[in-house]
């Protein structure tokens, strides 16, 4: 999504208008929002999962932003459609801070996959602490899914290292603009 003209306000120092991006416009209205943390130790070949519930009527357009793993290389997956059980309710952070909006989104960090459903996204994770596999980075809008209302995604961190264990770190960002 390209810029806009914000509310066709002028900018007080230099009278030109405010031009904001469709993400910096939906984090000004109180409507972008983040979750950010990490998985504690996984082992090799084991995975943290986070299960991801859109709401009714409305459309989460989701950007994976920042994903790290401390030693071992990582696989990270979206699946749309999927089952899970268990783990713990975390409240996402709203951008704007000035904001007393909440997320609609449920997100349980830790949940358990039964069924895995149809992967959307999938890419490996580099470690920062193996100088041979180091990487990471931030994504766009060129990374962005529009998903499903009312819909369960698995994010899930996968160690594919094979000795050693890890922690992945995340920040995901995302807003919720009103389905229709």
């Amino acid at each position: 999504m390209g810029n806009r003209v914000h509310s066709l306000q002028a900018d007080g120092f230099t009278g030109y208008p405010i031009v904001l991006s469709s993400d910096h416009s939906f984090i000004h209205k109180g409507l972008g929002f983040s979750l950010v943390g990490n998985s504690g130790s996984v082992a090799a070949a084991g995975t943290f999962v986070i299960s991801f519930v859109t709401p009714s009527g409305k459309y989460v357009h989701l950007r994976p932003t920042s994903i790290g793993s401390t030693k071992n290389l990582g696989l990270f997956t979206i699946a749309e459609g999927s089952t899970m059980t268990g783990g713990t309710t975390t409240t996402p952070l709203n951008r704007n801070r000035n904001s007393s909006n909440a997320s609609l989104v449920t997100a349980k960090t830790g949940a358990t996959i039964s069924e895995e459903g149809s992967k959307l996204v999938e890419f490996s994770i580099g470690s920062g602490g193996n100088p041979k596999t180091r990487s990471g980075g931030q994504n766009g809008e060129n990374d962005e899914i529009v998903l499903l209302p009312k819909t369960a995604y698995s994010l899930k961190f996968s160690n594919i290292g094979e000795t050693a264990s890890t922690v992945f770190y995340f920040s995901l960002f995302w807003y919720e603009e009103q389905e229709g």
